[in-house]
C-alpha cells in the first residue's frame, strides 16, 4: 500500500484495518514472494538502493527481523522455493549482461553457483562492446528521470551523431533497470554503425499514480523534455534523431510521430 512516496508492506486485521507497516525502508516493494507460517516469514522484493536494482528480502508479520537473502547487486528475482522454505533458487543479473543462478539451503548455511554465462560474458569483453552509461535527466519539476545512453566505441564529442531513443513507459515496467537486457546486443549492433542509443523511464512507469486515467498524457511531456535535454547536447545530429518502442512503447512512439516533429523516423 503507498505510504510516504513508496509501496510499502502491511499488515491489516480481519476488518481491514492497518495494524503494522512490515518493511519501514523507503524503497518500493515489488512482489510478496511468498510466507512462511512455520517461521511466520513473508518474503517479498524490494527496489534498492534504488528502482534500477531489485533484492530479495524476508522479515516477520511484525516487521522484525528484517534482512535481505540476495546481497548480490543488481536485479534479483526468485525461481523457486522448498515447500518448507528451507532452499531457495534465484537468479541475479546486471547491465552487464551477467547472469547468474544460485541455489540457497539455509538448513545447512550453503550457497552454491547453479549456473552463469562468465564466459560469455568475457567473450564480449574482448569482442569490444559498449557499457550502458546510466545517469539522470531532470525534469522542469525537480523530478530525476533514470536513463542510460550506449555509445559508439571511438565516440568523439566533437562529432555529430544519430540517436535512437528506446522507450516503453508504461506502468509498472522500466527500460534502465541493472539487469540482463534481450535488446542489448541488437543496440550494441547500431552502436558500433555510429548510433547512439538513449532509454529512459517517463511518469509511468515507476511514478504510476501520476498518470492514472492520463496514460501518455505526462509521459509525452517527459519526451519532449528528454528531446530538448538531448538536443541541447554539442555531439548530437538533432536532425537524424529516431523513436521505438514495443506495446506501450509502440504507443508512445506514435504519439512521439504526431505530437513532435523532433523525429525523423
Amino acid at each position: 500500500t503507498p505510504r510516504n512516496g513508496f509501496s510499502k508492506l502491511c499488515r491489516f486485521d480481519r476488518n481491514g484495518h492497518e495494524d503494522k507497516a512490515i518493511s519501514v525502508l523507503n524503497y518500493n516493494v515489488k512482489e510478496v514472494l511468498g510466507y512462511n507460517p512455520f517461521l511466520d516469514y513473508i518474503y517479498f522484493s524490494l527496489s534498492e538502493p534504488n528502482e534500477m536494482n531489485k533484492k530479495i528480502y524476508r522479515a516477520m508479520s511484525d516487521g522484525s527481523s528484517l534482512g535481505f537473502i540476495s546481497p548480490e547487486e543488481g536485479t534479483n528475482t526468485l525461481l523457486g522455493m522448498a515447500n518448507d522454505f528451507s532452499q531457495f533458487v534465484y537468479s541475479n543479473t546486471t547491465a552487464l549482461q551477467e547472469y547468474t543462478v544460485y541455489g540457497v539451503d539455509y538448513q545447512k548455511e550453503l550457497k552454491s553457483v547453479i549456473c552463469s554465462n562468465k564466459t560469455i560474458v568475457e567473450i564480449s569483453a574482448k569482442m569490444g562492446l559498449t557499457e550502458k552509461e546510466f545517469f539522470t535527466i531532470p525534469t522542469v519539476d525537480n523530478m530525476q528521470l533514470q536513463a542510460w545512453a550506449m555509445k559508439p566505441p571511438l565516440f568523439n564529442k566533437a562529432n555529430k551523431h544519430p540517436i535512437l531513443i528506446y522507450v516503453y513507459g508504461g506502468p509498472g515496467h522500466q527500460t534502465v533497470t541493472n539487469e540482463y537486457d534481450y535488446d542489448y546486443y541488437w543496440q550494441q549492433y547500431l552502436v558500433q554503425k555510429g548510433y547512439v542509443i538513449v532509454s529512459f523511464d517517463p511518469r509511468g512507469t515507476v511514478y504510476e499514480d501520476e498518470t492514472y486515467r492520463q496514460l501518455g498524457t505526462l509521459q509525452m511531456e517527459d519526451i519532449k523534455h528528454v528531446l530538448a535535454y538531448l538536443k541541447a547536447q554539442p555531439w548530437i545530429d538533432t536532425t537524424r534523431i529516431g523513436i521505438e518502442g514495443w506495446s506501450f512503447g509502440g504507443y508512445l512512439t506514435l504519439m512521439g510521430m504526431t505530437r513532435t516533429k523532433d523525429f525523423k523516423c
